[in-house]
């Protein structure tokens, strides 16, 4: 019993050692758009949410706490600016950062004009409608674009992500499984995609979407009912990790849908760092010492021999905090198969679990 509680706890402090500390090291970082451009200003939505027309958000929101619908807007590094985009998609851009929502400022005549870091003024905030802010992108034109949170100074997240709803499907089907057992385990079988609402309420949120943006990375484990790691798809590498945004390709592999006022995302699918996303699931066949496309003959044979287990559905922000959902599973992917064995002679039913 002290064994397993050590164990448990080993577990717990591992995921918060990979979530705090295997973050990506740039080098360098700059302030923030807004005055005072070294203090913190709040975030309306984060990398790799998906946006009308089944986009990924390729940048951060950044709100000034002033709240100014047009609050002065300053660079971040030093370098020439370059102006384009009209309406709403003004933009200023220095090097590898872009201002998007920006109208330049008089004197910024772009090719020409050089702008120094946090004593430039490039423009105002041009936005028509929600919560006033800069789209800002960290990335050379055309991509890749980084995760603006790991550049921006001083940022502090305590905010609390919410993992729920976790919900199962036949894989590149879209057939909803929501048979329940007497005990209320969700019955699982065969190859599965997991779908759960996820999302983070970050403490220097804006009310917009009711304050949900998108988590850094999500993924999965399947737990014996002592709740023992059996399956990790989320410590060692996750399924799903916004170092980089993806290109617009294959969105809604990660998206069920762009409300990003109700997001829910395919936890069991996967896109890593910007990477073009995949089909993937949850093989509850899989055969033990095989790869993840390979099936179990019999219960024995398999990674999840037939029973219950616990799915946990896992997210994590920038700054280390952790949302975790669970729900009860009953594999059943076996039925009994009799034998015929001899026992000392004598022959004897023997009963294995063995394929449908």
């Amino acid at each position: 019993m002290i064994k397993m509680k050590i164990e448990k706890h080993l577990v717990a402090l591992r995921f918060v050692f990979l979530v705090i500390f295997f973050i990506p090291s740039w080098g360098f970082s700059y302030p923030w758009p807004f005055q005072p451009t070294g203090t913190p200003h709040k975030v309306r939505q984060t990398i790799g949410s998906c946006k009308i027309g089944d986009r990924f958000h390729n940048g951060v929101d950044i709100c000034p706490n002033s709240g100014l619908r047009t609050e002065s807007v300053y660079a971040v590094v030093s370098g020439t600016a370059t102006v384009s985009g009209s309406d709403k998609n003004r933009q200023v851009r220095i090097g590898n950062q872009c201002y998007l929502h920006v109208a330049a400022a008089s004197g910024i005549v772009s090719g020409v004009t050089y702008c120094t870091a946090t004593t430039t003024c490039i423009g105002n905030i041009f936005y028509v409608y929600g919560t006033p802010h800069v789209h800002f992108i960290e990335g050379p034109v055309g991509g890749p674009n980084n995760n603006p949170l790991f550049f921006l100074d001083n940022f502090v997240d305590t905010g609390i992500i919410t993992v729920k709803n976790i919900q199962f499907y036949v894989d590149d089907r879209g057939l909803y499984l929501g048979t329940k057992t007497a005990t209320g385990e969700i019955l699982v079988k065969n190859k599965v995609d997991i779908l759960a609402d996820v999302y983070d309420k970050m403490s220097h949120g804006v009310s917009d979407d009711q304050g949900k943006v998108m988590p850094y990375k999500l993924g999965f484990t399947i737990r014996n009912l002592d709740k023992d790691i059996l399956y990790d798809k989320f410590c060692d590498i996750p399924t799903i990790r916004f170092n980089k945004c993806p290109l617009n390709t294959n969105v809604r592999r990660i998206h069920k849908s762009n409300s990003t006022a109700n997001p829910q995302i395919w936890v069991s699918n996967e896109t890593l760092d910007g990477a073009t996303p995949i089909s993937s699931f949850w093989n509850t066949k899989q055969l033990d010492t095989g790869t993840l496309t390979q099936n179990a003959t019999f219960s024995y044979q398999a990674k999840f021999p037939d029973g219950k287990y616990i799915v946990e559905v896992v997210a994590a922000d920038t700054a280390g905090n952790i949302g975790t959902g669970t729900i009860k599973v009953l594999i059943d992917n076996f039925l009994q198969t009799v034998i015929p064995t001899l026992i000392d002679g004598t022959q004897s039913s023997v009963f294995y679990p063995g394929d449908p």
